[in-house]
């Protein structure tokens, strides 16, 4: 029984972290294939991509967190 426990375990934490240690080894393997991949004009390009994402997202958390906060009746009663 123990055995399987850690079997169990073991499959659970490779669940968790296989993405992870996924993202990991291609970057790994990127930048030995590439010499531009870790390049700073590359991050730069990747953070200006990634920032209008951002800003959308921390806009629908602010939607998310208001309405937790003030209840869904306020919008059926102010709906029309």
């Amino acid at each position: 029984m123990a055995a399987i426990m850690v079997n169990e375990r073991q499959r659970d934490l490779f669940q968790k972290f296989a993405a992870l240690a996924s993202l990991f080894a291609l970057t790994i393997v990127f930048s030995f294939i590439s010499t531009s991949f870790l390049s700073v004009g590359n991050a730069l390009t990747v953070a200006l991509q990634v920032t209008s994402i951002a800003y959308l997202g921390i806009g629908a958390t602010c939607v998310i967190i208001r309405l937790a906060k003030d209840g869904l009746p306020y919008i059926q009663e102010n709906s029309g």
